[in-house]
């Protein structure tokens, strides 16, 4: 079931995007406002080549792992959580895509709690905080939009992330090659519902 934009923002955006059925308390908290500024950090992070080159180098190097693998993986970065030395989440968190989204998350000024940016399998290529995990590929946010045309969203529930420590929607989004709209990854934003 999909639902339109153009039941959220005015005309002009609504033939850019549109909704994936989500839970009513996240339809309830997201609004023009909200879908205009998803917009305009899509637009930025579009124009980031560090991004797109960390997408496609993730994707390429993930592509033949098995479910098992990743779940190692996984593993790996919840247990490197609680350690200082940390190779696999210092390898992302130290990357240069992920300074991409730290300073669009600077420059939001509050609006934005967390940016995370997926590969194709839903690994961590870019993230502007640690995140408790690394595969995202099993939850809604990326399995949701992966694959999905240009422009599609998901919104999720009003939530506290543990991640950010605060109340946040995330709103995801598939990223596409832009020449080909060949699918690549996906991103999340978790945005700050008191600051629309």
């Amino acid at each position: 079931m999909f639902r339109t934009l153009s039941q959220l923002v005015p005309l002009g955006l609504a033939s850019a995007f549109s909704i994936f059925a989500a839970p009513v308390a996240a339809n309830d908290v997201f609004n023009g406002n909200m879908a205009a500024y998803v917009a305009h950090l899509q637009s930025v992070l579009a124009d980031e080549p560090e991004i797109w080159r960390a997408l496609r180098l993730s994707s390429a190097a993930h592509a033949g792992l098995s479910e098992d693998e990743i779940l190692a993986l996984d593993e790996t970065w919840r247990q490197e959580v609680a350690l200082s030395d940390r190779p696999l989440i210092s390898g992302i968190y130290d990357h240069a895509a992920s300074q991409v989204v730290r300073d669009m998350l600077e420059t939001a000024k509050g609006r934005v709690t967390e940016i995370i940016v997926t590969d194709a399998v839903g690994l961590n290529v870019a993230i502007s905080a640690v995140t408790s995990d690394f595969w995202q590929g099993d939850e809604a946010k990326h399995a949701q939009t992966f694959g999905r045309p240009s422009g599609a969203l998901h919104i999720g529930e009003v939530a506290f992330d543990d991640s950010t420590q605060r109340f946040q929607i995330q709103v995801s989004a598939p990223l596409n090659e832009p020449a080909t709209d060949t699918p690549v990854g996906a991103v999340t934003f978790g945005l700050n519902a008191d600051m629309f």
